[in-house]
């Protein structure tokens, strides 16, 4: 917790400082010293649990998307003969078992690892047909 560790390292660098002030051999370079090392560890502190924070949010994000497309993939299995998922270039991302029955081909039609089928979802399509999807 960054804001206990600030206040215990400010403890610290004040009770060090009440504690041997009265020392000929603490001066004010030793004095500048400490207060520069407690700045440097309550920043450290800070800029990690920033990061901490960050890294959590990103997580829950990736999480909150991952639930969102898997309720939009159910929902679309279950209203659309067939689902397929293209990238931005409309490759076939995933195996599309459906798609593959609904052309006659192989169960295994588009998946991009075994090989089967077109890359390009464009080559199912009709050329004329192509306008339409660009």
């Amino acid at each position: 917790n960054a804001k206990l560790t600030t206040v215990l390292i400010l403890l610290v660098t004040v009770a060090e400082h009440l504690i041997i002030r009265g020392q000929i051999w603490y001066t004010s370079n030793l004095m500048s010293r400490n207060l520069l090392m407690c700045v440097m560890l309550v920043s450290f502190v800070w800029i990690a649990e920033a990061a901490a924070r960050y890294e959590a949010a990103a997580k829950m994000e990736i999480q909150s998307s991952q639930q969102t497309k898997a309720l939009l993939s159910n929902l679309l299995c279950g209203l659309c003969d067939a689902v397929v998922s293209l990238d931005e270039s409309l490759n076939i991302t995933e195996h599309a078992p459906k798609l593959g029955a609904m052309l006659l081909r192989s169960s295994a039609f588009g998946d991009p690892a075994s090989g089967n089928g077109p890359s390009n979802f464009m080559t199912l399509v009709h050329p004329e047909d192509h306008g339409l999807l660009s």
